[in-house]
């Protein structure tokens, strides 16, 4: 009997210890996990609303899923980008990232961008300019600078000058600064090639990249802040105060008075000497010691404005707006951005350079000014030698040439001015290491030919 009650006994023992974990499910909501599961609620709902608003989900997120677009890299890049500007705490999440990578594995989260030594921001296009890996060649650059000597010979006949500007690329200044893995300058490099044959041309050549490099380490300011592109303000100046000198006595032609003095000297980057550690939004951004910001003297009454300069350059030349040489010493001349937005007077932009009369626009000024780093050497102009060549060499064949691509432009237009869709081809430009203009034109055919079958 004694038995038998042990074993009853024994066997209602698992029975009560399997009966507790349902005690502990009926339980799981506790205060803590719901707390826990608020706040993931707060997060995630933003998310859904801003996938599904009062707009319709294409038109708010236009990217569908496919598996080929999966295994491409196209839709999770995309979904991306979407998050980025549509997700309410994107943004801070993003600001967040972009300071622990900054501050603690001195990344910076830019396209083309790469942090080298001392906190020295650096372009990649440029450092491989630097090192040679992007060399073009002669034959390259005779092709294309003998088309531009045809050019400035038919233009001189007009009494307008064609003038060249090279300006500096940081890692021209600052080799030592560089990563390590990008190497020393190269044995054959695109600018020694430019130098080489626009001098057997003899062709008008402002080398400020060489001159920034002979006077960077002598230099009382920085020609260059470690957390920009561009030159700094200083070096701007100098740029422009060398600029106007050299076109004063190489073109004979009257140019107004322009210098700077009374120099400040500030720890806080201002102007463009901040421009690329900017786009990171860092709560805390580093400091900029000794740049050097000089007050700019005009004469404004001067009798000699009457020089206007036609400027074909990338962003170098921006600053050469608001220091005032394209209004007050360049006559309100024409700044044709990338050969492609019109910056004047009375476009801001929004007029581009195939909407104007390219022969009377060439033909109103006095002096024609091509900009450029030496990593844009051997595309020198974006399109303009080769299309004034065509002008000026065969007009009816431009003339055929630029009815068929009128066509295209409207789109391509409509593509550039619209930010999102600009973003996304941008990043699909730097991830299939495709160029950004041939993205344009293959999306602006899909939209013609969309439009043409509608």
């Amino acid at each position: 009997m004694t038995k038998k009650k042990t074993s009853k006994k024994q066997a209602t023992v698992p029975q009560k210890s399997a009966a507790k974990p349902k005690e502990k499910t009926s339980s799981s909501f506790s205060p803590l996990r719901l707390i826990w599961l608020a706040m993931l609620i707060l997060i995630l709902y933003p998310l859904f609303k801003s996938l599904s608003g009062n707009e319709s989900k294409s038109a708010k997120n236009p990217h569908t899923f496919s598996w080929s677009s999966w295994f491409a890299g196209d839709f999770q890049r995309q979904a991306e980008s979407f998050l980025k500007k549509n997700w309410i705490y994107g943004s801070q999440f993003i600001e967040l990232k972009n300071q622990i990578d900054f501050d603690w594995f001195k990344k910076v989260n830019v396209n083309n961008f790469v942090m080298g030594k001392d906190d020295y921001v650096f372009s990649e296009i440029d450092m491989k300019t630097f090192n040679g890996t992007n060399y073009a060649g002669e034959d390259s650059m005779r092709n294309m600078l003998g088309k531009l000597k045809v050019v400035a010979d038919s233009l001189k006949k007009k009494n307008i000058d064609v003038v060249i500007v090279i300006a500096p690329g940081k890692s021209y200044l600052f080799p030592d600064e560089m990563p390590a893995s990008f190497g020393t300058h190269g044995e054959k490099t695109t600018g020694d090639a430019f130098r080489k044959v626009s001098g057997e041309l003899n062709l008008n050549v402002v080398d400020l990249s060489s001159w920034f490099q002979q006077m960077n380490k002598s230099s009382k300011y920085p020609l260059y802040s470690k957390y920009g592109l561009h030159w700094s303000y200083y070096g701007e100046c100098l740029a422009a105060d060398s600029l106007i000198h050299y076109l004063r006595q190489s073109t004979q032609k009257d140019f107004p008075y322009w210098g700077f003095g009374n120099i400040q000297v500030i720890d806080t980057c201002i102007h463009r000497d901040f421009d690329i550690v900017a786009k990171l939004n860092l709560k805390h951004p580093p400091k900029c010691y000794g740049m050097a910001y000089p007050e700019i003297r005009l004469d404004q009454q001067s009798r000699d404005n009457a020089t206007p300069v036609l400027s074909v350059s990338d962003s170098y030349y921006r600053g050469f707006t608001y220091l005032g040489v394209q209004d007050f010493v360049f006559d309100h001349g024409d700044y044709w951005y990338y050969f492609n937005k019109i910056y004047n007077e009375e476009s801001n932009g929004t007029t581009e350079v195939w909407e104007v009369d390219l022969k009377k626009s060439i033909e109103k000024n006095k002096v024609v000014l091509l900009m450029s780093t030496e990593s844009s050497l051997d595309n020198l102009g974006w399109g303009f030698i080769q299309q004034a060549y065509l002008l000026y060499t065969n007009p009816v064949a431009y003339a055929k040439w630029k009815q068929q691509t009128d066509e295209l432009n409207p789109y391509k237009k409509e593509i550039r001015n619209d930010a999102t869709l600009l973003d996304d081809l941008t990043n699909e430009s730097i991830q299939k290491q495709i160029p950004l203009d041939t993205l344009i034109v293959q999306h602006a055919r899909a939209m013609m030919k969309a439009k043409q079958s509608m």
